[in-house]
């Protein structure tokens, strides 16, 4: 931008008659206005704007409408009476279609593209280093410019697949290599698919680092069995070490292991069904010295309990073990879905002659034993009437059977119980009967369940191991009176 006084004057001519549009532009307050247009005339000086008062010019156009080059020239006529001041240091030559763009400070030579040609003070494109500019006028896809002088920038060209760019050295310029050895990664004495790590030579490391065939990858091996094969020699064994660092209130913390399963394809999964194996662990071991052979003895699983669904995914975690002078192994342990555990070996283990005591659970599903030390008793008294007793109603009756999914049917098992009613027993001694707590389930918009809300409780059991106390107290009596009857 540049400013004239009141009555200055700019002029400009072209060597060719009527082929030169000019177009001049300014601020008039704060409004960006076309101060002048027109077209020059040749051989002659062309008053192309006169400032009724002073005004700041934004910028001065010219542009050649002409079928070959034309000459123009710029020029500030002071009011004052001083000499013209030229505002371009040189004449200008304009290529058919070009425009010259003069701002106050510069000017510049544009091409029918945008494309600048020609910059103030007739510096030539393209821009030298020293101007911040590369001294280059053309590139190829993949070139790298580096420094080839203090002052000079050159193209290290695209070459083909696979290779990288090596330093030469300090003060030499770089170059490409298909087989590069470095300083401190040495390539030339690992096996092809190795991945190597950061040594001073890789000499007798053929059979180290990570190794990948193209489908699998091995570490400690170059024969790996799957998609990733671990394996360790020596007096210690080999471990994954997982570590998270998070805020306090992440949700999901520490190192995990995420197994996924889907029939199909990853892209394109089909449903699961019951009896899936969703994931796993395997523990193999050498069975015999010196022989190239293993087995699985020991196993963790997820399995599918049903088909799954948007509302239906139930999963079993299932233990399996192979017992000693056994060669396979079989399910000793299994946590339902439901958190129901099973463990059928425990039914059939025999525990005569050794020292036991019963086994007692808590509404937290704690397993333990019940105490009856005095050490951690308080309030001691003898018991008071437990006439109840003579109330109680011994019945006969049949299980309801359960399906698969643990809901009773109303059809029985046909196999005779004995035992009470807990609902009779809890209406003459409450304390003689434990109850589960009635939970609804809450669901989101999409029918999933979000929570179980307890909402009361409904008696469930009888405690029968402590009915021996009431019947024994009520003996102790019984005995008392007949002694009192006998000795009359």
């Amino acid at each position: 931008m540049f400013c004239l006084d009141s009555t200055d004057a700019l002029e400009a001519w072209s060597d060719t008659n009527a082929k030169v549009d000019y177009s001049i532009h300014g601020l008039v307050g704060t409004t960006f206005t076309n101060l002048a247009t027109g077209t020059l005339s040749n051989g002659a000086n062309t008053v192309v704007y006169t400032a009724g008062a002073a005004i700041s010019v934004v910028s001065a156009t010219f542009v050649n409408t002409h079928s070959s080059a034309v000459t123009v020239n710029f020029k500030l006529d002071p009011a004052n009476g001083g000499n013209d001041k030229f505002l371009l240091p040189v004449a200008v030559s304009l290529e058919p279609g070009n425009a010259l763009v003069f701002d106050g400070q510069r000017f510049s030579v544009m091409d029918t593209d945008g494309n600048i040609l020609t910059g103030g003070g007739g510096i030539t494109l393209p821009l030298s280093v020293a101007n911040g500019g590369t001294g280059l006028t053309s590139y190829a896809v993949g070139d790298l410019i580096y420094a080839s002088g203090a002052t000079t920038l050159s193209k290290l060209a695209d070459v083909a697949v696979g290779q990288v760019p090596i330093s030469g050295g300090v003060g030499v310029a770089p170059a490409w290599s298909a087989s590069p050895i470095v300083t401190t990664i040495k390539c030339t004495a690992l096996t092809d698919g190795l991945i190597p790590y950061h040594v001073d030579d890789a000499t007798g490391l053929a059979d180290s680092g990570i190794f990948w065939d193209g489908t699998n990858i091995g570490i400690g091996t170059m024969s790996p069995d799957d998609l990733l094969h671990l394996l360790k020699t020596g007096s210690d064994g080999a471990r994954f070490l997982f570590e998270a660092y998070v805020s306090t209130d992440e949700v999901n913390q520490g190192g995990n292991i995420e197994m996924r399963k889907a029939r199909g394809t990853l892209g394109s999964p089909l449903q699961v069904l019951s009896g899936d194996r969703i994931g796993g662990g395997l523990f193999w071991a050498g069975y015999y010295t010196g022989q190239a052979s293993w087995s699985n003895q020991v196993a963790m699983f997820a399995v599918a309990e049903e088909n799954f669904d948007g509302s239906n995914r139930g999963a079993s975690l299932i233990f399996a073990t192979t017992a000693a002078g056994g060669t396979s192994r079989t399910t000793k342990l299994t946590i339902k879905g439901d958190g129901i555990v099973l463990m059928p070996a425990v039914y059939g283990h025999d525990m005569n002659g050794e020292t036991i005591r019963d086994l007692q659970i808590n509404n937290s599903g704690e397993l333990g034993y019940d105490s009856s030390t005095i050490r951690k008793k308080i309030n001691i008294t003898d018991m008071e009437d437990t006439s109840w007793v003579y109330d109680l109603r011994p019945v006969n009756y049949e299980c309801k059977q359960k399906n698969e999914r643990h809901i009773y049917s109303e059809e029985g098992t046909g196999k005779k119980e004995y035992g009470l009613i807990a609902e009779e027993v809890e209406v003459l001694c409450p304390e003689m009967v434990f109850h589960d707590v009635i939970h609804e389930e809450v669901k989101d918009k999409n029918g999933e369940v979000k929570e179980r809300v307890a909402v009361g409780e409904q008696v469930e059991g009888i405690h029968r191991s402590k009915l021996i106390f009431p019947i024994l107290n009520e003996l102790q009596k019984l005995r008392a009176r007949v002694e009192e009857l006998e000795n009359g």
